[in-house]
């Protein structure tokens, strides 16, 4: 069995490896399609969903990155947060990118679906983190959460 990153050994990777984020050799954009079958344990759901991370092509400042999260199938759910995590399929791991969180008024109310996108500047260092782990090849997934399913409902890995 694989042992998930410390945070410790998480933050020297991203220590080492700071500049990579940066580096022209990385992919545009990443993709995962979030399932119940993939949590770890896996959840029986209707729940479905698709993340897309586009970083921008700029050559120089201002880079950016753009995410959009797309949510289906959640009626008499309450969605609560939703991350990106280190860790290859099959094994738990770190945070290292908060998505959304609910809240009073928020995505804690129940939905049945939803659409969220954002763009951030690269100088925005958790997004910066994630460039950086995604061109190492390091392995990340994007896993959303729910009143009812507090670990996870729904899980993709970013590809």
């Amino acid at each position: 069995m694989r042992r998930p990153l410390s945070p410790a050994l998480l933050a020297l990777l991203l220590l080492l490896c700071g500049c990579a984020a940066l580096a022209a050799a990385q992919k545009p954009a990443y993709g995962a399609v979030l399932r119940g079958k993939n949590q770890n344990p896996p959840v029986t759901t209707k729940a479905t969903g698709f993340f897309k991370l586009k970083f921008s092509s700029a050559k120089k400042p201002p880079r950016t990155a753009t995410w959009t999260l797309s949510l289906a199938r959640f009626t008499g759910l309450t969605l609560t947060m939703g991350h990106i995590h280190v860790g290859a399929a099959g094994v738990n791991g770190p945070v290292v990118f908060t998505l959304f969180t609910g809240g009073v008024g928020g995505f804690g109310s129940k939905v049945s679906s939803v659409l969220l996108t954002e763009t951030l500047p690269f100088s925005n260092s958790t997004i910066s983190d994630v460039a950086t782990l995604l061109a190492n090849k390091t392995a990340l997934y994007v896993n959303i959460h729910t009143v009812e399913n507090p670990t996870g409902i729904i899980r993709g890995q970013l590809k």
